[in-house]
């Protein structure tokens, strides 16, 4: 019957060769994971990050209720004025009148530019007048 043996301890040098492999493997992937990161932050920061999923439509005739339009478009981040020109992410209201300073978004492979959106209402609500300019807000305001 064999005798039973005791286990042996790594060398001195077998453990700091695996510390070594340890230390670098942990370098390589946390310099992977900031550049990765890096790519990701830059790209977000690019993109839209809002998803809209029931976008107001305007046509002639559409009855618009304008309280309702004024909490939509700050619930999507557009700030009220008291000028009437506008800037992008901001709307007037004055009356029956509505400028609304549109921010440029990707749709798929196109950029729509923004521009100003003005909207008239008549006294019941009804959509009188609807005048869109699409040409970049710089060049407007």
């Amino acid at each position: 019957m064999p005798l039973p043996t005791w286990p042996t301890f790594p060398s001195r040098r077998t453990v700091l060769y695996g510390l070594a492999v340890a230390l670098g493997v942990g370098m390589v992937a946390l310099t992977g994971e900031a550049l990765v990161r890096a790519r990701l932050d830059e790209s977000l920061q690019r993109a839209s990050t809002r998803f809209y999923a029931r976008p107001p439509v305007f046509q002639i005739g559409t009855r618009v209720d304008p309280v309702a339009l004024g909490r939509y478009l700050e619930r999507m981040g557009y700030g009220r004025t008291g000028r009437s020109r506008v800037g992008v992410g901001q709307y007037h209201a004055s009356g029956g009148r509505w400028t609304i300073g549109r921010r440029a978004f990707r749709v798929a492979d196109r950029l729509d530019p923004g521009g100003v959106v003005t909207v008239r209402f008549a006294e019941d609500g009804t959509e009188r007048r609807l005048m869109v300019e699409y040409a970049p807000l710089e060049k407007i305001a």
